[in-house]
């Protein structure tokens, strides 16, 4: 009898692990909804202040978690603690997820900028030189046009004062916020125009 109430809990756990695994989809799929909170259904952020990432290169989002991780790069709390509580595979398989969704352009108001300014100082600073394919980047380099702005300029000032250290982006510490504000409003309205 004890070893038949056995076998059955056996079947039964078997059972409902292997019916809860199918519901959820893959682990990959299942472990990257956890982002959805913030970052919108597949990445699609509808917020001005929180970044694009469905679309975003594979690469790129791997390496930005796993420096949020490692407390390498300054942000909001709850990302460095998002990305400590997964093991590096989980990051990279929530990377590799968000990377195959389509890339949707942020829809936030930009600023208003004065367009041949604006173009120049990109072109002077060769923006596209490394996010190429105006301004999709490959690699490790991201996808910068259609990003929400707010998040965007962020970034941008993190680098002008040198709290994200980059040699590519040292060039920020010679650009004005109003400047920045410009570039910013140009390349989030450029990812609507593809």
């Amino acid at each position: 009898m004890k070893r038949s109430a056995f076998y059955l809990l056996c079947v039964f756990l078997f059972a409902s692990i292997s019916a809860w695994a199918a519901a959820g989809g893959d682990t990959a799929e299942r472990t990257a909804k956890t982002c959805a909170g913030c970052h919108g259904t597949y990445g699609a952020s509808p917020g001005e202040f929180i970044p694009v990432i469905g679309g975003q290169h594979a690469e790129y989002l791997k390496k930005v978690l796993l420096e949020l991780k490692g407390k390498k790069r300054p942000h909001s709390i709850e990302m460095t603690l998002m990305a400590s509580g997964y093991t590096d595979e989980q990051l990279e398989a929530i990377s590799e997820w968000y990377a195959d969704k389509k890339w949707a352009d942020s829809k936030v108001k930009v600023n208003e900028y004065n367009m041949s300014a604006t173009v120049s100082l990109i072109e002077n600073y060769s923006c596209f030189g490394c996010h190429v394919d105006n301004g999709k980047g490959e690699g490790e380099t991201p996808a910068i046009t259609g990003q929400a702005p707010g998040y965007l300029k962020n970034v941008l000032m993190k680098y002008k004062a040198g709290l994200i250290p980059s040699d590519e982006m040292a060039f920020l510490k010679d650009v004005s916020e109003v400047e920045i504000d410009a570039m910013v409003s140009y390349l989030t309205e450029l990812g609507r125009n593809r």
